[in-house]
């Protein structure tokens, strides 16, 4: 089986899912091109979704003082609890590791 003929098969099978008559104008380069150039403009951030960020970002505001205070003693509070339960785990560690090497 040349080249050829494998290609054809090819663009025979890719006109049978687009649903697209067979023509020799769309080679499976110009397909795979354009298959290239679509990911890649995918991946690339579009105007639109800059622009919607920074209207996002125009739309936030500051958290006034009573906000501000809920936040920080939630943070503060996660910070107490994780810090106390670290300290029981390495106080109950030490003795059973000095149990264990010792």
């Amino acid at each position: 089986m040349t080249f050829d003929i494998f290609y054809k098969k090819i663009e025979e099978q890719i006109a049978r899912r687009r649903g697209t008559p067979k023509s020799s104008k769309s080679g499976w380069l110009k397909h795979t091109f354009n298959v290239i150039t679509s990911n890649l403009l995918n991946s690339v951030p579009s105007v639109c979704s800059i622009k919607e960020s920074f209207r996002f970002l125009q739309q936030c505001t500051k958290p006034n003082r009573y906000e501000f205070f809920h936040s920080s003693m939630a943070t503060a509070i996660g910070f107490l609890i994780m810090g106390s339960f670290g300290c029981a785990v390495k106080l109950i560690h030490i003795p059973i590791q000095n149990i264990l090497m010792g």
